[in-house]
């Protein structure tokens, strides 16, 4: 019986491993095909950094501002008038300008209603921490340093004034002369 679980156990974990070692390796495709309008908003954004050929190139800008998803800010960045992506410019502008980043970690934040993811991109030199698309906080990259983290650190909090649960060995409460009853 033992050995028949240990087996078993074994045989889960080594198909275990060998999922998480094929899911690790599937590099991400950031193909675009050659209809625009089928291709995907990411792709489009990642694909313009890398893309050599200019009318190419022209035309993703024009398929991204028809999907509206490039801001003023971003106008001034690829225009050359901005000249570092700085709060306010779109994760998109982020990868036309710089790539797909070295490592990017996120979660989801907000309440039950409205959850909006919260990322933190790595690049050689810098931090970018966006929020539902837009980034937020940009960081340098300093060796030694932590890099910022996703979750802000909560307060701590005094107690309420009020005594929530009472000692059950406390005297139990004086009568007023001036309180009256109902009961007669």
């Amino acid at each position: 019986m033992k050995r028949m679980t240990l087996i078993l156990l074994a045989a889960l974990a080594s198909t275990t491993a060998l999922a998480q070692a094929e899911k690790k390796a599937a590099p991400r495709d950031f193909s675009v095909p050659d209809n625009l309008r089928d291709a995907k908003t990411l792709n489009l954004c990642v694909d313009y950094y890398s893309q050599k050929n200019a009318d190419k190139k022209a035309a993703e800008l024009k398929e991204l501002k028809r999907r509206g998803m490039l801001s003023v800010k971003d106008d001034d960045l690829l225009k050359g008038k901005q000249k570092t992506l700085e709060n306010g410019n779109t994760r998109c502008a982020m990868y036309m300008t710089r790539g797909i980043p070295l490592h990017e970690k996120g979660k989801f934040i907000g309440h039950t209603w409205v959850r909006t993811p919260k990322i933190v991109h790595v690049y050689d030199d810098k931090y970018y921490v966006s929020q539902s698309g837009i980034i937020t906080r940009v960081y340098d990259r300093v060796p030694g340093q932590l890099p910022p983290q996703l979750d802000a650190q909560k307060p701590k909090v005094a107690p309420p004034p009020v005594i929530m649960h009472a000692n059950p060995a406390a005297p139990a409460p004086v009568d007023r002369p001036h309180q009256q009853t109902m009961e007669k």
